[in-house]
């Protein structure tokens, strides 16, 4: 179509009208013209305007919201369905003089509404299409420790790996599990290296974008956001982890190793990188608790049967319990000031001794761990009634450079020594109005090791911290590498 002809089409604006179903579900595509670009056409990839790209979202049309053959306007980075005559992207093209789009399934790029491919390839172009989808080379993936700053289009410096996650709503939740699990090396590298093998799962699919994009060296903006992966989330999990009401981390984190561990198995029935990274192995050995009551005494009476019920099972995640809190805190005073509770990691760790006697309901247990994983998720229990913050155990837990566990598994004589690899961390604000205290709300922390220090991420926001400083806030979940 000559240019001064087009022109004309836009002033009249074509009215946006719902295309046929033979159209509108993506299989019926105009074939592109193969011919070169004319100038015109040319000039119109200088309109792109990489500082409103964002391909973070989800990948559905923002008029008819289908999700197949969806493209995205390199203009003003809206979504949209199809290329031919009938579909969303042409008429965007003609009323909005916006005219270069990306498919964001094949990275291929087209002029419309002339329908031409950028064939060429075109330098200018292949930053874009590695935001939509980062890739790594095996030589890549075995530097990403020893990477230097990354810079982002303001020439910002970030890290690659260390950059904030975009809290929507109330999803830091959410956050502080995603960093934890893109931060352990093997689980990293595989879904750095294999977008192939996990394709078939949308779960696997859109966890391993989302790891591909946070250690991107090549972002135009110093942080990611995880909304596409936490949709598919909330859908999967019915509604139980959502964008906009917080849940315990832990919840999340079990939820999720199960769903990423089950479709994996079915391609790597050798062990799936999720199992040989957090997979171990318990004890439980179970006794019956009987009431009975004394006649005489019009008493309860608590009697321990003889038998024990030995059971071994598979953990993701040890639970730790907290020592309970004094009732009454003017009892725990430090210079008129109510005293914050401390204990050890050594000390809760005894209840996987064999020996250390757990309290449940109807029962008594002793747990010894039988195997370890490599990395070993540890969980505090702060929340034994729920997401109360009233009520929640604000126990300080110290915890040393170096853990050994040997003390706590079977057979184990030689030391087995962990290390802190990352610390995710609660901390409650109470929101103010005009002055005016309202509620409490819950706000999770990250702090990661990064082989020269540790940082803190929380949200958008990251920042250096001491070593020392660790263990001063509430950890809630540990996970520990083994050395």
């Amino acid at each position: 179509m000559p240019f001064d002809e087009l022109r004309n089409v836009k002033r009249q604006k074509v009215a946006i009208e719902s295309p046929s179903d033979s159209l509108d579900g993506g299989d019926y595509e105009d074939p592109p013209q193969l011919r070169p670009l004319s100038e015109m056409q040319t000039l119109y990839l200088e309109t792109i305007d990489r500082s409103r790209l964002d391909f973070d979202f989800e990948k559905v049309c923002s008029v008819s919201l289908a999700k197949v053959n969806v493209y995205a306007c390199l203009v003003c980075s809206k979504y949209f369905q199809g290329r031919n005559k009938a579909s969303y992207a042409y008429l965007h093209s003609i009323n909005d003089d916006h005219h270069v789009y990306i498919n964001l399934s094949t990275l291929r790029i087209y002029i419309l509404p002339e329908n031409r491919e950028v064939t060429a390839k075109n330098l200018i172009l292949e930053d874009i299409k590695y935001l939509v989808d980062p890739a790594y080379t095996p030589e890549q993936i075995a530097q990403l420790s020893t990477r230097a700053q990354a810079y982002d289009l303001n020439h910002k410096a970030y890290r690659a790996g260390y950059v904030g996650l975009n809290n929507i709503n109330a999803n830091d939740y959410a956050n502080v599990v995603l960093q934890l699990l893109s931060h352990v090396p093997p689980v990293r590298d595989f879904y750095l290296a294999n977008p192939a093998l996990i394709a078939a799962n949308e779960l696997n699919s859109k966890f391993g974008l989302l790891v591909r994009k946070m250690w991107s060296s090549k972002l135009f903006k110093a942080h990611v956001s995880p909304h596409e992966l936490l949709q598919y989330i909330d859908i999967a999990s019915k509604n139980t982890f959502t964008i906009t009401n917080q849940k315990e981390p832990k919840d999340l984190f079990v939820w999720l190793l199960n769903q990423l561990h089950a479709p994996l198995a079915k391609v790597m029935p050798k062990g799936t990188v999720i199992a040989r990274a957090f997979q171990g192995k318990i004890r439980i050995m179970t006794q019956k608790v009987v009431a009975s009551t004394n006649k005489n005494t019009n008493t309860v009476q608590f009697t321990t049967d003889t038998a024990i019920t030995t059971s071994d099972t598979r953990f993701w995640i040890l639970t730790l319990d907290l020592p309970s809190q004094l009732l009454f805190k003017k009892d725990n005073l430090l210079n008129g000031q109510a005293a914050i509770a401390q204990c050890s990691l050594l000390q809760l760790l005894a209840k996987y001794n064999g020996y250390t006697v757990t309290s449940s309901p109807g029962a008594v247990r002793k747990y010894k761990i039988i195997k370890l994983p490599k990395y070993l998720i540890l969980h505090f229990n702060r929340f034994p009634q729920g997401m109360d913050h009233a009520d929640r155990n604000q126990t300080v837990v110290k915890f040393p450079t170096v853990l050994d566990m040997a003390p706590y598994v079977e057979n184990q004589t030689a030391p087995l020594h962990y290390k802190l690899l990352g610390n995710a961390i609660h901390e409650v604000v109470t929101d103010e109005n005009n002055g005016v205290e309202g509620k409490d709300r819950s706000l999770w922390k990250v702090q990661l090791e990064d082989g020269k220090g540790w940082v803190r991420i929380h949200d958008l926001k990251v920042d250096e911290i001491e070593k020392e400083l660790l263990f001063l806030e509430e950890s809630y979940v540990q996970i520990w590498a083994r050395v």
